[in-house]
């Protein structure tokens, strides 16, 4: 329980105020935790999205686009290697 919502029902007990105006802190206080979830998942989905732009995430197999020549002058070599981006 926050501060705010402690003090409502503190003063609400009391005889003070009202039990709406407990309901109304803790409403205030689900909505703002909310907001805190919703704002660390979108981070977490920036993060991601950076991390694949920069090519994490990418298998460590060839695209099928590649072929790589197994026989000929420049077997094993780079240079044989063909559709490279």
């Amino acid at each position: 329980m926050s501060q705010l919502v402690g003090i409502a029902n503190q003063r609400h007990q009391a005889g003070v105020e009202q039990y709406l105006d407990v309901i109304t802190a803790r409403t205030t206080e689900l909505t703002l935790e909310q907001t805190v979830i919703q704002l660390r998942g979108q981070r977490l989905a920036t993060s991601v999205s950076s991390i694949k732009s920069l090519g994490a995430g990418r298998g460590i197999e060839a695209p099928a686009k590649w072929s790589f020549p197994s026989r000929g002058r420049f077997a094993g070599s780079r240079a044989g290697v063909t559709g490279m981006p």
